[in-house]
């Protein structure tokens, strides 16, 4: 039990920091590590998602409703030039090339931001929150709208 007999680090505050900071940083590498392999061709996951898609195309195309993907960025990173997901973006654009799908990647409606400020409750729950909502609505709504039939105007 670490409380009665606590770990060396934990004795000295600066230690216990630098401690502390070395297992974020080991935990979020790994964390981006990991959803990198989620997007590995090689994957089984990527097959999964993949086959997913192009059940859901497939569905769509039969009852004729327009499909747009909607890629948005993992909040729990910085949304600038270091955004370590950048290369799962441009799968799901080519996937969804190949497939003829409409795909907007919302990256750059988020490009900069301060991702804590998009989010439900910080590292705790990285969902979209409503403004990181509001801003993927504003971002589809041109894509969604060109996809829409045209209305009657009798």
């Amino acid at each position: 039990d670490e409380k009665r007999n606590p770990r060396f680090w934990r004795l000295s505050a600066l230690a216990s920091v630098v401690a502390d900071r070395i297992h974020a940083t080991r935990e979020n590498r790994d964390r981006v590590t990991n959803n990198l392999d989620l997007y590995r061709r090689e994957s089984p996951g990527f097959s999964a998602m993949v086959s997913g898609l192009d059940r859901i195309a497939a569905k769509c195309r039969e009852k004729s409703v327009p499909m747009v993907v909607a890629v948005f960025p993992l909040f729990a990173n910085p949304l600038g030039a270091s955004y370590p997901f950048t290369s799962i973006h441009e799968t799901m654009a080519l996937l969804c090339a190949a497939r003829n799908l409409s795909c907007v990647d919302l990256l750059p409606s988020y490009r900069d931001m301060d991702w804590t400020l998009l989010v439900v409750e910080g590292a705790r729950d990285e969902h979209p929150n409503e403004l990181a909502h509001r801003i993927a609505a504003d971002a589809l709504l041109g894509e969604i709208t060109k996809r829409l039939p045209a209305r009657n105007k009798s």
